[in-house]
């Protein structure tokens, strides 16, 4: 059995760089910072983890004659989870609990729901090679909004760590930015 130096080195021997799951940046008016002016806040090195929302296909049984096969009907994409840290005051946690206050505002019974140009925007998200300035893949998803913020746990057992939480966006579309290199 191989050694992993060796398993990787058998990729790179035939011109294939394995992606790098701690290699990616976000940005878009998704982003604190990126909506309504800059933010002064280190995002990219606040942020620990990013699912890149996938697709799936829904499907129904089709029987004419014979064996039922399953038929797609439909495409749903699968949603965006964000982790973050966050810092004392709460910066990144208070702006997406303020954009969801755009997409339903509690406070304001009557109105409750916003307009939905009005609260979505986009979302970049790039994968990145050793070097951090040259992404190698990225995901432009349009019009996402945030429909779950996690909890926030806090504990006096908890020493040397830090809080996060997790947003998860939903989106319209996505399309893919490959490097014009590739």
């Amino acid at each position: 059995m191989a050694n992993i130096k060796e398993f990787v080195a058998s990729f790179t021997n035939n011109g294939v760089n394995l992606a790098h799951a701690n290699r990616f940046s976000i940005e878009g008016g998704a982003t604190p910072g990126g909506w309504k002016g800059n933010s002064n806040l280190p995002l990219n090195q606040l942020i620990r983890d990013v699912n890149i929302g996938g697709k799936s296909l829904n499907t129904y049984i089709y029987r004419n004659i014979g064996t039922p096969v399953k038929m797609p009907y439909d495409i749903m994409n699968n949603e965006i989870a964000l982790t973050f840290m966050d810092t004392e005051f709460r910066d990144i946690y208070r702006f997406y609990t303020r954009w969801m206050r755009e997409v339903y505002n509690d406070d304001d019974k009557e109105v409750g729901f916003g307009f939905y140009n009005d609260y979505t925007r986009d979302l970049h998200v790039f994968q990145h090679s050793k070097s951090i300035t040259n992404p190698t893949y990225g995901v432009k998803y349009f019009n996402c909004y945030p429909i779950i913020i996690s909890d926030i746990a806090m504990s006096n057992e908890s020493t040397n760590t830090w809080s996060t939480f997790t947003v998860t966006l939903v989106y319209e579309t996505s399309i893919e930015l490959v490097p014009k290199f590739k």
